[in-house]
């Protein structure tokens, strides 16, 4: 096995804390989030059923890739180094292994996503087994050896790359969804509020697309943390934090948004 541990004096240990605390708040909130959102599908109907399960799925499978995301963080923070092992068939450093694994888990939870966008937006213009076999082959990419995700010290390699804009694609096309269809949702919405709600899911998935396009920029750059983690990373904490905002709609939010709908009703 090649792989090239990473040390704490390369990563930082503000970076160290800054990727705890963007986990931390993103599995809590993705937590209350799962609990609204089957509480929902259990009193919804038939109709919508499906679209509020497949939301669910893609959270719990993004609690799971966080929860992963973990192993890294903390072994920098306690032991030093990345270089841990385990005994799997001989011995196997845990840090590429928990990398491709959560990686994995976050690449299915987009699938999910797709699967909600696409229900969200009403929109048919893909084949779903096509979209599903886009995510089966990045996953392929991911877990294949020459992928080296675990490490940016490692040679770049034609399954490197492919498993970035695999990763990248599958992420890309229910954000979009969602963007596109959340403006033609608003031009078709009277209600301020649930206007407000949408603008700001809207504005989430974009900062999530910018978290995305970071990742992409950071993973191939040849360090393997950088000044953009930190960009990523708090993008990342605003993105959830709103789409947490506007999907869960609490009454102090919903009551915000009425004063800002009455600020600009005076206005005019």
């Amino acid at each position: 096995e090649i792989y090239d541990p990473i040390k704490l004096e390369s990563v930082g240990i503000i970076a160290i804390y800054m990727k705890l605390l963007s986990n931390s708040v993103a599995i809590l909130l993705f937590a209350v989030l799962s609990y609204y959102v089957f509480s929902l599908y259990k009193r919804s109907d038939e109709i919508v059923k499906n679209q509020i399960f497949d939301l669910f799925i893609t959270l719990v499978f993004l609690i799971i890739a966080m929860i992963i995301g973990y192993i890294r963080p903390l072994n920098l923070l306690f032991v030093g180094h990345t270089g841990v092992k385990i005994d799997f068939l001989g011995p196997r450093y845990i840090d590429p292994i928990s990398i491709a694994i959560g990686t994995v888990f976050l690449n299915m939870a987009f699938y999910f996503y797709y699967l909600f966008s696409r229900e969200y937006t009403q929109s048919r213009s893909f084949k779903d087994k096509l979209i599903l076999i886009l995510y089966i082959l990045g996953n392929i990419f991911i877990i294949h050896p020459d992928n080296h995700y675990s490490n940016s010290y490692e040679p770049i390699t034609f399954v490197k790359i492919g498993s970035r804009m695999f990763l990248f694609l599958g992420i890309l096309l229910p954000v979009i969804l969602i963007i596109i269809g959340g403006f033609q949702r608003i031009r078709k919405t009277a209600d301020p509020v649930m206007r407000g709600r949408i603008y700001l899911l809207v504005i989430s998935n974009i900062l999530i697309l910018l978290v995305l396009i970071l990742n992409v920029i950071e993973a191939l750059a040849p360090l393997p943390y950088s000044s953009v983690v930190y960009i990523e990373y708090i993008f990342q904490l605003i993105g959830i934090i709103g789409i947490a905002l506007s999907v869960l709609a609490p009454s102090w939010f919903v009551s915000f948004l009425k004063r800002i709908y009455e600020k600009r009703r005076i206005k005019k």
